[in-house]
């Protein structure tokens, strides 16, 4: 593969940073910027290459043509041990906000 400017380094770096931790990553940037959603797409699917995981990457362009768009990168499928370490975490999220009352009683 072709070496990586600091940036691209730096970016790749933070995209696994965040599919470790969340299974997503989103990058917003300006709509005209089509070499830009290019290059964070192409960052997400080597992330997901050197993971060894399964990714899709999606570009969310503007209603209006203009203004911000959306490039996301999200983790399809991963190994058995990070899928169970996402289930902790959500389970954990989850009795988290029922014990501090935000959804009301329960019945």
């Amino acid at each position: 593969m072709p070496g990586l400017s600091h940036d691209d380094a730096a970016t790749l770096d933070a995209i696994k940073v965040e599919l470790r931790e969340r299974r997503t990553y989103e990058h917003r940037l300006p709509a005209a910027d089509q070499d830009g959603a290019k290059r964070i797409r192409s960052l997400g699917r080597r992330a997901g290459r050197e993971l060894g995981w399964r990714v899709r990457t999606f570009l969310v362009e503007p209603a209006e043509g203009g203004g911000t768009a959306l490039v996301l990168v999200v983790v399809t499928e991963s190994n058995p041990l990070h899928q169970q370490l996402m289930d902790m975490r959500a389970d954990k999220a989850l009795r988290k906000a029922f014990e501090s009352g935000l959804f009301g009683p329960t019945d």
